[in-house]
């Protein structure tokens, strides 16, 4: 069946606010860059194979071997400074971010009719969906309980009320900011904004709601989620999500081909 597509998820935004508060300029700005909004980068990189996945597990299942000695560590060592920290950091992880900070860049770089700004917020935003519809239903699958219960670090129960593997704000701060990074030049800058990723799931222990291997596994999601929604990556038979913008309308799909 070589040649045959699958369109794996999608979205459609009716009008965009450039079209709803100037119609006719918001028509001819987006209109003359929803080319460049398309594809820009090709699925050309390294791709990733059940072998990935199996080491990436083992990993992971490594990690619950030292899960409770990190939490007792963590929390022997909380303070007010640490909350305090952890209070400023949480918010990268959260709504504000992850939905406010791409639909903002993509709405400017719409008015600006500077494409690969547009572009930017839009893989960041389809690395938060990708990671979102990995995170929600794995928690539920998993149904591991978190620190704070005081019921140890073993305690899973699949389809149960637990929600702690994995970490959705870790996994959702390392999509955007790993998505705004690979379109950043700069080494440095990509290096800091992984730097504010990994202090979310820092915050995320420091208040004992996450286990060490719950903020690495969200770590996983939300970095290969941007890799494969920017084409950096490539899941099996998968291409890089095709992402169309312009004044009317907003479409994200993604192909397999087998």
């Amino acid at each position: 069946m070589s040649g045959a597509r699958i369109i794996g998820w999608g979205l459609c935004l009716g009008s965009t606010s450039v079209a709803v508060a100037q119609p006719e300029v918001g028509r001819d700005v987006a209109d003359s860059i929803s080319a460049q909004v398309v594809a820009v980068r090709p699925a050309t990189g390294p791709v990733l194979s059940w072998r990935h996945l199996g080491v990436v597990s083992v990993g992971v299942a490594g990690l619950l071997l030292v899960d409770g000695p990190t939490q007792s560590f963590m929390q022997d060592r909380r303070s007010s400074f640490t909350d305090a920290l952890a209070d400023g950091v949480r918010g990268f992880g959260e709504w504000p971010a992850y939905v406010g900070g791409p639909v903002a860049l993509t709405l400017v770089g719409l008015l600006a009719g500077n494409g690969s700004v547009a572009n930017t917020g839009l893989e960041m935003a389809g690395a938060a969906l990708v990671t979102m519809a990995v995170v929600l239903p794995t928690k539920r699958l998993i149904g591991r309980e978190r620190p704070n219960c005081v019921c140890g670090s073993s305690n899973f129960a699949i389809g149960g009320t637990g929600r702690a593997m994995p970490s959705g704000h870790t996994a959702v701060a390392f999509a955007v900011l790993t998505a705004l990074g690979d379109r950043i030049p700069s080494a440095a800058a990509r290096v800091g904004l992984t730097g504010v990723a990994a202090l979310v799931g820092w915050s995320r222990m420091n208040d004992d709601k996450h286990w060490l291997s719950d903020v690495a596994m969200g770590a996983i999601i939300g970095t290969v989620s941007a890799r494969l929604v920017n084409g950096r990556w490539r899941l099996f038979g998968a291409g890089r999500p095709m992402v169309t913008a312009n004044a009317e309308w907003t479409s994200v799909g993604w192909s397999l081909t087998f």
